[in-house]
């Protein structure tokens, strides 16, 4: 089993400062949770008692995205799909000038994948 998450970056500033576009547009929805984190499905695995846990291993790797390819992958994410249409255009809108004014005219994506190995009992 593999699952994989955008997440904040180590290094990019941008996802702190966004938080102002999300506040902006959604108020106080902006702190909804939207998936949830990433972790090992150990637990989950053995209490089911049809699995055996072998083994996990959490992968990380690092993406560029220009503000539209930023935007495209974030419309491909259910949180973001669920969006009123006007506030989800708005707060494309703000993301994509907040990317355009940044010296690389780029962000970072970080992403982590989490594999666990079971063995059917």
């Amino acid at each position: 089993m593999a699952d994989a998450r955008l997440v904040a970056g180590d290094a990019d500033t941008f996802f702190v400062e966004v938080e102002e576009d999300y506040e902006g547009t959604l108020g106080e929805n902006a702190n909804e949770e939207g998936a949830p984190g990433l972790t090992s499905l150990r637990h989950e695995l053995e209490a089911s008692r049809l699995f055996k846990h072998i083994a996990e291993r959490r992968y990380r790797w690092h993406v560029i995205y220009t503000d539209i390819a930023y935007v495209e992958l974030l419309d491909t994410f259910p949180w973001y799909r669920a969006l009123d249409p006007s506030q989800r255009a708005d707060l494309y809108a703000r993301i994509r000038r907040r990317i355009r004014r940044r010296p690389t005219r780029t962000v970072t994506g970080t992403f982590d994948a989490w594999l666990d190995v079971a063995r059917r009992t």
